[in-house]
């Protein structure tokens, strides 16, 4: 009699407990059902390689395999069930919907004159950019945090950068805390791309340990490096050498936690709108560029992941934080229609990007790009793909350093460009191109390839280490 009073008990109990998690994860559910990102996930099919594209290592967190185990024994009654559910995508977005999502992914940190804040005290990225002027880079690690992706390519770029912006443009470098002292119309720094590199190492050298301890099993580390020029060392300098930069130049590193989307799943490419001009000094990378592009920020649906520039909204440069291609099939017929792209024949297409001439950002993956088209026998073309021939377009991605490369859904740009800028996007009229499947051959190829040279121009962590 007092074993079936004990079992009684335990049934009660755990009927409580049931009860309890199923009100929490109603709760949870409720809010998971908000994300308008998840709504075109059911079309995905391969279930398992989407729950690694969305990079989540379960086992960090025992809060996260606790939901995964309830929600797949009272959604899908798959108790020991080994197979991954058709509505195993919406699980994985309703698992980034919960608390424990957000607290793992949340972790920043800055080393700014001298001084590290930790995560409460560093701010956002974006916002530390926007108050800081200067040229900037920004990479990730990859490998678990133990190589950084092409690094000695963005130190280049970092160091070409300060150059542009000393010569041609010296307001969007130098800050002062003296409003007496002017900016000189031209300040020509003697800075080459070793001792930018020795500079920005030895400021690594204070944060990534820290960083690193903190990161996550399934965590990457986002890494900005804003180069500023001091005004009131300048000044005080009567011959600007190399040996003085380490005087003129203040280096600030800021680093977060990462989690690199994954390449080639259905439903994880991209949805893009055109709706700016294009950028000032695009040759130089600079910070205050992320508040001239704020504005353009009421013009963005809703479902837009990126923001594409355009001068006359037909020839398209690129996006505010990546560079843009489209992949177009070269065969047309005597009409000018297009033709039947071979598949499997690289010839028939022809990658298209805008030009630096034209006012772009010389990006790090961007040259990678046009690199790997050329050794890869693809034709490409650097002209600015034009929204009037986009029939020809066959596929379409974009890129950036801590995306690498991401393939695209959708374009979509307004039916009258000229009114446009005046309006919010809840009153323009948009022209939508639809892009079929998930990433096209071309872009396939492009993406495995660079990743092979991320493997090959990796730069480990234990050199920065060294000090």
């Amino acid at each position: 009699m007092a074993a079936v009073r004990l079992v009684s008990v335990v049934i009660l109990i755990s009927f409580v407990c049931d009860l309890l998690l199923g009100i929490t994860m109603l709760f949870h559910w409720s809010r998971f059902l908000s994300l308008s990102f998840c709504t075109d996930l059911s079309q995905n099919h391969n279930h398992m390689s989407f729950i690694a594209a969305l990079s989540f290592d379960f086992s960090a967190s025992d809060g996260f395999l606790l939901h995964l185990k309830i929600i797949r024994q009272s959604i899908f009654w798959g108790k020991g069930q080994e197979q991954f559910h058709p509505l195993d995508s919406y699980l994985v977005c309703f698992l980034l919907s919960l608390p424990e999502a957000k607290q793992m992914s949340a972790s920043r940190f800055l080393f700014s004159n001298g001084i590290l804040l930790h995560s409460s005290d560093a701010p956002p990225v974006k916002s530390f950019l926007e108050t800081h002027p200067g040229a900037y880079t920004t990479s990730r690690t990859h490998n678990n945090g133990s190589w950084l992706l092409f690094w000695e390519r963005h130190m280049k770029r970092l160091s070409e950068s300060i150059q542009i912006l000393s010569n041609s443009a010296p307001q969007l470098l130098f800050k002062s805390n003296n409003s007496a002292i002017s900016l000189p119309p031209s300040a020509s720094l003697p800075i080459g791309q070793p001792t930018v590199q020795m500079l920005v190492n030895d400021s690594m050298h204070k944060i990534l340990p820290i960083a690193l301890k903190k990161r996550n099993g399934f965590e990457e580390l986002a890494i900005t490096t804003l180069v500023s020029g001091n005004l009131e060392e300048l000044n005080a300098c009567q011959t600007v050498s190399e040996d003085r930069m380490s005087k003129i130049l203040d280096v600030h590193v800021h680093v977060e936690t990462y989690v690199p989307p994954t390449f080639g799943i259905w439903g994880n490419g991209v949805h893009l709108a055109v709706v700016g001009d294009g950028r000032q000094v695009a040759a130089a990378k600079y910070s205050d560029w992320v508040r001239i592009r704020k504005p353009l920020e009421k013009l963005r649906p809703p479902s837009v992941t990126e923001l594409l520039l355009s001068n006359d909204g037909d020839q398209i440069l690129e996006g505010c934080v990546t560079n843009f291609f489209v992949v177009c099939c070269k065969d047309s017929d005597s009409n000018g229609e297009k033709a039947l792209c071979g598949y499997g024949n690289k010839s028939s297409f022809e990658v298209q990007t805008a030009p630096i001439s034209d006012g772009v950002l010389p990006g790090t993956i961007r040259q990678l790009v046009l690199d790997v088209c050329r050794s890869e026998g693809i034709p490409f073309r650097e002209v600015a793909p034009s929204w009037s021939e986009r029939e020809m377009w066959e596929e379409a991605f974009i890129t950036n350093s801590l995306r690498l490369l991401q393939h695209v859904d959708s374009i979509q740009v307004p039916t009258e460009w000229k009114s446009a800028h005046s309006k919010t996007w809840k009153d323009i009229s948009w022209t939508k191109k639809q892009f079929q499947g998930g990433p096209g051959m071309i872009t396939t190829v492009v993406e495995e390839k660079i990743m092979e040279k991320a493997i090959l121009e990796g730069y480990p962590i234990s050199e920065i280490h060294r000090g």
